[in-house]
């Protein structure tokens, strides 16, 4: 993929304390401003800086623009929850199935939507002329993507058939996604275990039945 040319030197992440507390407010406030208004509607003095108590000069000591504050809380974010997802769901030891770790992912799923409701925001709702955003979203989706196809592989190479089938999981799960978040917070609690049963059904049917079809040749690269 070439380059892009509106990405400006990142800068390192500092050390001193203050430095450090000074980041963590500018994190926190434009990861509610960014998922409210997103990129371009942000006005970074107005929406963070002010809310955080950080001066423009202090700002620019910590972020190259207000679009790399917003790549480093996309990040981090996502992270956050693959780590999740994947630690206390789909590799839970306690879970003696393919079906049961699925059906394990997706409640981990759910409440990180609860938990992180700003940052999947940010990566379901960015729309910007920023092509280094789109880069980030579409990164971000690859690394779940893989690491599905991964674990869909279970040790083995990674075919086509858990290419596939990770793929098609992570676009129902984002679907899921923007349908949970659209809902009042209070019918989300209702529908909560309704939409649950639907993913682990989706799961079961679609990712456990097609992996069960592989023949010998798909699962080799």
């Amino acid at each position: 993929m070439p380059a892009t040319t509106d990405r400006p030197t990142a800068k390192r992440p500092p050390r001193q304390a203050r430095a450090i507390a000074t980041r963590e407010r500018l994190i926190r406030e434009g990861r509610s401003a960014f998922a409210r208004l997103g990129h371009d509607g942000v006005n970074l003095e107005r929406d963070i800086l002010e809310p955080a108590g950080v001066s423009v000069g202090s700002f620019y000591h910590q972020f190259a623009d207000k679009t790399d504050l917003l790549l480093e809380i996309m990040r981090g974010s996502a992270q956050a929850r693959r780590d999740a997802v994947f630690s206390l769901g789909l590799q839970n030891p306690d879970a003696t199935s393919l079906e049961e770790a699925l059906a394990a992912g997706w409640t981990v799923f759910f409440d990180s939507l609860d938990r992180d409701e700003d940052g999947w925001r940010l990566n379901l709702g960015q729309v910007s002329s920023k092509s280094r955003i789109t880069q980030t979203v579409l990164e971000g989706r690859e690394t779940w993507a893989r690491q599905l196809a991964e674990f869909l592989a279970d040790g083995q190479p990674v075919g086509g058939r858990e290419r596939s089938v990770a793929v098609s999981l992570l676009a129902f799960a984002m679907g899921m996604a923007a349908v949970y978040l659209d809902l009042p917070k209070t019918e989300r609690r209702r529908r909560r275990a309704a939409l649950i049963e639907g993913a682990r059904g989706f799961a079961a049917a679609g990712c456990i039945g097609a992996l069960d079809d592989r023949s010998p040749t798909t699962s080799t690269s």
